[in-house]
């Protein structure tokens, strides 16, 4: 879905974006972000992780550490980021950077609802 009033609607970059490490598992396993996102990769395990993407445009490396890593990573390259553990090379998740701002969750149901757009005819 694409916004074409120029209206700003909230996105998902207006809230705080985390992925934790827990159980030497990245948790979320997949995450959809909108571009130019700053995560937040806590490590709530009780020894170092070496967090790191090889992924074209969003590579980035967070040498050992506990708790809140040193900086948050911003993704500014759309496409899909692979995250990766150093130390424990099973430790895998998955980034989704979108080209578009407004990105949302379905409820229980599977529906998702976008506030503030201008009522309008749809376009597929």
């Amino acid at each position: 879905m694409w916004n074409w009033s120029g209206k700003k609607l909230e996105t998902a970059a207006d809230r705080p974006i985390v992925i934790n490490q827990i159980k030497r598992e990245f948790d979320p396993f997949l995450s959809i972000i909108p571009k130019g996102s700053a995560v937040q990769l806590n490590n709530s395990d009780g020894y170092s992780h070496h967090v790191y993407s090889v992924s074209k445009g969003n590579k980035f490396d967070l040498p050992l550490y506990k708790g809140k890593p040193p900086k948050d990573v911003v993704f500014d390259a759309a496409g899909i980021v692979k995250l990766g553990c150093n130390i424990h090379d099973w430790m895998l998740a998955y980034v989704y950077v979108s080209q578009s701002q407004t990105i949302g969750t379905t409820d229980a149901s599977g529906i998702i609802t976008f506030a503030g757009i201008p009522a309008g005819k749809p376009t597929n």
